[in-house]
């Protein structure tokens, strides 16, 4: 029982629940509760590991096999990101996942919308840029004060930085660079 305490979610999230605010923390407690009632209320070793890194300021890398719970660190990240407070230019902050194709980006786009609408009572943008004509300067997510996470392809994320930075780049709190 103590072993399972140890790898619970609800324990891992309460490492950073001390640096964190309400809204945050009520977030975590929710996340921790979904985790249960989808039968996975415990975290594997390298998800302990990739929210451990989370507790401490800094970029770093999770590199582990398919299927070994990098998806639950970015959206604990995310979580993060998006919780803790204005950017560092005082805007709401901007998160930015990027996947290698418009496939991964749709899939992605789909399960963060309801992952982040379950967790949070504060309104979150999940908007994705992954094919064709599909962005420019009047895009809502640019300009709204809203936390957003923002899901796109390596090749639309280079355009974008390239062509309208200088309008977002000051709100960006998180890059997660997926597979």
């Amino acid at each position: 029982a103590r072993e399972n305490m140890r790898q619970s979610w609800r324990t891992l999230l309460g490492e950073l629940e001390v640096q964190s605010n309400s809204l945050m923390r009520a977030a975590f407690d929710r996340y921790a509760r979904s985790s249960f009632l989808l039968r996975r209320a415990l975290a594997w070793p390298s998800q302990r590991e990739g929210v451990r890194r989370l507790a401490t300021p800094g970029s770093f890398a999770l590199c582990t096999p398919t299927g070994s719970g990098k998806t639950a660190v970015a959206e604990i990240a995310i979580l993060q990101a998006l919780l803790s407070g204005d950017s560092q230019d005082g805007t709401s902050p901007l998160c930015l996942y990027l996947v290698p194709s418009r496939a991964l980006a749709a899939e992605v786009e789909g399960k963060l919308t309801k992952v982040l609408r379950s967790l949070t009572t504060r309104n979150v943008i999940v908007t994705g840029l992954y094919g064709g004509t599909d962005w420019g300067p009047t895009d809502a997510w640019l300009t709204a004060d809203e936390p957003t996470v923002l899901i796109c392809t390596y090749e639309k994320a280079e355009a974008l930085i390239r062509f309208l930075g200088p309008l977002f780049l000051g709100r960006l709190s998180l890059v997660v660079l997926d597979e």
